[in-house]
């Protein structure tokens, strides 16, 4: 009576993980991208035959806001209110209420755990009014 339901349970077990699973092979064969995560080194692309599916680069102005829900984060919204989510924002302009002038595109390759704005990458940026630094939960 042991030996079934053992048996039983092991077979479960190794159908559940072999359904959970995706092939590589079959992600190859639709051609789609798969999104990373932020953390995740971005691909550069190296031939000049796959830049049809790149973002336009965006020459914008906003103001940096600091969210402290989801462990506190960065966004900008835009002077046309659209929320970014810079995912590369570097040290110097993570001031609450600051205004920016900056430029990027919209990264459409990553997916984040935060609930708002379109994930951004920031490639310049330059400090138009200074902001403060956002107040650190204690």
């Amino acid at each position: 009576m042991q030996y079934g339901k053992l048996l039983i349970l092991i077979s479960l077990s190794i159908f559940a993980l072999t359904a959970c699973q995706q092939s590589s092979d079959s992600l190859g064969k639709t051609g789609e991208k798969q999104p990373t995560s932020v953390n995740a080194t971005p691909k550069v692309k190296q031939n000049s035959s796959e830049t049809s599916d790149m973002q336009p680069v965006l020459n914008l102005q906003g103001t940096v806001k600091y969210f402290s829900h989801e462990g506190g984060f960065f966004g900008i919204i835009t002077q046309d209110g659209e929320k970014l989510l810079p995912i590369n924002l570097a040290e110097e302009f993570k001031q609450d209420n600051a205004h920016i002038q900056f430029n990027g595109e919209k990264a459409t390759d990553v997916m984040t755990v935060y609930q708002w704005g379109t994930p951004f990458r920031v490639n310049k940026a330059k400090l138009i009014e200074a902001g403060t630094p956002p107040k650190k939960a204690q």
